[in-house]
């Protein structure tokens, strides 16, 4: 018999973003339930995929029901199914949600991830399921993340006011850190397209617009930056050499560079589903500017994959092992840069309060800033499940080494 991963591995419906290792417990918790008319509740939809997915696994007579706190996510009504818009950390929201849902019988929540939300959600819901139903909460150990809290959190030395600038210089520098490590892209994505060049029409024309994609991504950035600083005050140190580390990334094999770019392009797609979306505190445009950089790189996404498919016909297993390895040296090479940033910011921040931080203030600071970066722009993609499949169909030993580095660097 199938089982729900397999039925996920052949899934051709809208996507779905769920960890591998979650199925068998959906499988043990939710199969006494297909074929029933029961209720399944679920808080996060990203895509619209897993709703459907569920549909197909629970069957037609399943009350299937969305909650998101995204307006766009209405749209999912025209597939046939009941959707509701509001925030999961609002108790009044999740009541009037449960009126018209006297009871349910499985609940899913894949929302924003946070604490905080989880548990406002599970006490409200919770005792309004049903006696044989199921409450399942994803991802808690985002909890423990600090890509998921205030960066500032325990700096008993920081007052609340220079803990919001900090706050603010990393922000300023998490653009500057994304142009940053994609200056390569531009470069990379319009050589490929020279190969053809009067090839396949289609290819060429998906190509230019993604270098133009990504050239925009760059303008938008600095762009933001440049508002940053003018608002700011000061202006806030940020690593340099981005065309120089552009050259030797194009300098390794074709396909340890597109590995690179698969990598950013997909944790890409998750920080703004899992981290900005939701989070209502966030500057308004900064989550815009977020958003539509996800926009487009969920179409890069697609299009690095095709172009991997394209150029790893003819390599050997041989070159497909180096090629991760080249990226696990360069993915050394950004840890290192970004030590450099976690020591700006620091600059940065003395100099906004005209503060002097003493030496094991400054290295608390330094520690923290530096885990959230590693997680951010390495380890998120290391081991993202895309990613990981991806390097899983190319190679024998890419997987194992990519969740070693992850490991190390989770440290």
């Amino acid at each position: 018999m199938e089982s729900l991963f397999e039925r996920f591995q052949r899934w051709q419906g809208r996507r779905i973003h769920k960890w591998h290792h979650y199925f068998p417990i959906y499988e043990r918790y939710l199969a006494r339930h297909r074929g029933r008319p029961v209720v399944l509740i679920e808080i996060g939809l990203g895509q619209g995929g897993s709703l459907a997915f569920w549909r197909s696994y629970l069957g037609p007579q399943a009350r299937i029901i969305g909650v998101d706190i995204d307006p766009a996510c209405e749209r999912f009504r025209d597939d046939g199914f009941e959707i509701h818009i509001g925030s999961q950390s609002d108790p009044e929201f999740l009541l009037s949600l449960m009126e018209s849902v006297p009871t349910a019988d499985i609940v899913i929540d894949d929302g924003g991830h946070k604490a905080s939300e989880q548990i406002t959600s599970f006490e409200t819901i919770y005792p309004r399921i049903a006696e044989t139903g199921v409450y399942l909460v994803e991802d808690t150990q985002t909890s423990y993340w600090d890509a998921w809290k205030d960066r500032t959190d325990g700096m008993t030395f920081l007052t609340p006011e220079e803990k919001r600038t900090l706050n603010q210089i990393i922000g300023n520098a998490y653009c500057h850190i994304f142009a940053f490590v994609e200056e390569f892209i531009v470069p990379q994505t319009l050589q490929e397209a020279q190969r053809d060049v009067y090839g396949e029409e289609a290819r060429l024309r998906a190509l230019i617009r993604f270098a133009e994609d990504e050239t925009k991504h760059q303008q938008m950035f600095r762009r933001s930056m440049a508002l940053f600083e003018k608002g700011f005050g000061i202006a806030c140190g940020v690593i340099p050499g981005r065309e120089e580390v552009a050259k030797v990334v194009l300098g390794k094999s074709r396909l340890c560079s597109l590995l690179l770019t698969s990598m950013i392009e997909w944790f890409t797609q998750l920080h703004y589903v899992e981290h900005v979306r939701s989070d209502e505190q966030l500057d308004g445009l900064f989550r815009d500017l977020i958003k539509y950089h996800w926009i487009d790189e969920a179409t890069h996404a697609k299009l690095d994959s095709l172009l991997i498919n394209e150029i790893c016909g003819p390599l050997s297993l041989a070159q497909r092992e180096h090629a991760v390895e080249e990226l696990l040296e360069l993915g050394g090479a950004v840890d290192g840069l970004l030590s450099q940033q976690a020591d700006l910011d620091i600059e940065s921040l003395q100099q906004a309060t005209r503060r002097t931080l003493t030496e094991p203030d400054r290295a608390e600071i330094r520690t923290n800033i530096r885990r959230a970066y590693r997680w951010t722009f390495l380890v998120s993609g290391l081991r993202h499940p895309t990613f990981v499949k991806i390097v899983g169909e190319l190679t024998e030993q890419g997987q194992r080494r990519l969740e070693a580095a992850a490991e190390a660097l989770s440290a």
